[in-house]
């Protein structure tokens, strides 16, 4: 079956069905400027994956293998994929032909599983900073092993990297996307956007290479298995990119996991004795995990004036949401009576 959909006059077919081996993107000429199948143009030396070639007419081919990418026939539901094991295997290929450069409109598609490992993963550029588009994960804090879905530009700490709410799962297949639209990426996880807050950003990416599995210009490899990517030359509009999305999605078998919003705990903010009996107690500082989605937290109190704050911003009394990794702390009036206890108590996710 071929689903069409059409955007100020122009049609991308993508052909879904059980009996599709894979997903065909047939867009205009010249908007989809790389493709890379798993099912296709893979080159193969026993099960170590030697180069993969793009399916498009610009022959921006991962040439160059590291390590041993690992190719599977059957890796995801009867589908090809290849392995990337985050310790030294990536593809990479040093020649790129109209791949959107600078701070041109663009969109960069995959179908992907993370096992391990952030920063780097599946895109192009340079290895100075800000050169890069790159689909990656970035740390929740500096020691987990958790990561959220982000946006590569290089460099984090000056800016250029998007970072999403949404923690990048570890055991799920799905659709991560990136777009850039006049100057404002966003970032996607399947029919989604994830974004969480409107950015804006001046890329200055450079065609210097594409790279697969690890970060472009550092030692940090990403323990990936990828079925498919690709890169258009322009931002796809909503309506068109969730067909896209939806038909790969559809091919690949992809049924996205329900959201994860049970915090573990219960968590011990402390008793503190030996207080005088008016003033405010203040708990220490407690980081949310376990959650792969952002969390409702409240409080209530048998005292009087309550009140959380989440990273260190202003306090509150007033319910809202919190996210894996954010810290919170809570303080309540004193009871103002010797021998007497106030209890104040936080809810995450309704418990």
């Amino acid at each position: 079956d071929w689903k069409k959909a059409g955007v100020d006059g122009m049609t991308r077919r993508v052909l879904v069905g059980s009996n599709a081996p894979r997903v065909t993107i047939a867009p205009e000429a010249g908007v989809l400027v790389a493709e890379w199948d798993a099912a296709s143009g893979v080159s193969v030396t026993g099960s170590n994956v030697t180069a993969w070639a793009d399916t498009t007419a610009n022959n921006n081919d991962l040439d160059t293998a590291a390590g041993a990418p690992q190719y599977n026939a059957t890796g995801l539901n009867s589908l090809p994929t290849i392995l990337f094991d985050g310790t030294d295997d990536a593809l990479s290929g040093a020649t790129l032909t109209n791949m959107p450069t600078g701070n041109a409109d663009r969109t960069i598609i995959a179908v992907c599983k993370r096992l391990g490992g952030y920063y780097g993963g599946i895109g192009y550029g340079g290895t100075a900073d800000n050169t890069q588009f790159v689909l990656s994960g970035y740390p929740t804090d500096p020691s987990s092993t958790s990561c959220r879905l982000a946006l590569q530009g290089g460099n984090g700490a000056a800016g250029n990297d998007l970072i999403s709410s949404e923690v990048l799962p570890t055991t799920e297949w799905f659709v991560h996307t990136a777009r850039l639209s006049e100057g404002s990426p966003v970032i996607w996880k399947n029919t989604n956007n994830v974004t969480q807050v409107p950015y804006s950003h001046t890329y200055e990416t450079t065609a210097t290479e594409i790279l697969f599995g690890k970060e472009p210009g550092a030692a940090n490899f990403m323990n990936i298995e990828v079925a498919y990517a690709c890169v258009y030359s322009e931002a796809i509009p909503d309506p068109e990119l969730t067909a896209i999305i939806a038909a790969l999605m559809t091919t690949y078998g992809i049924v996205p996991s329900p959201a994860d919003t049970t915090p573990d705990g219960p968590y011990n903010y402390g008793t503190q004795v030996g207080l005088p009996i008016t003033g405010q107690a203040t708990s220490n500082p407690i980081t949310v995990t376990g959650i792969d989605a952002p969390t409702s937290i409240a409080i209530t109190t048998d005292g009087g004036n309550a009140q959380f704050r989440i990273n260190g911003g202003a306090w509150r009394s007033s319910s809202t949401t919190i996210e894996s990794g954010q810290t919170h702390e809570v303080k309540h009036d004193n009871s103002g009576s010797y021998n007497t206890p106030t209890v104040s108590i936080v809810t995450l996710d309704g418990t």
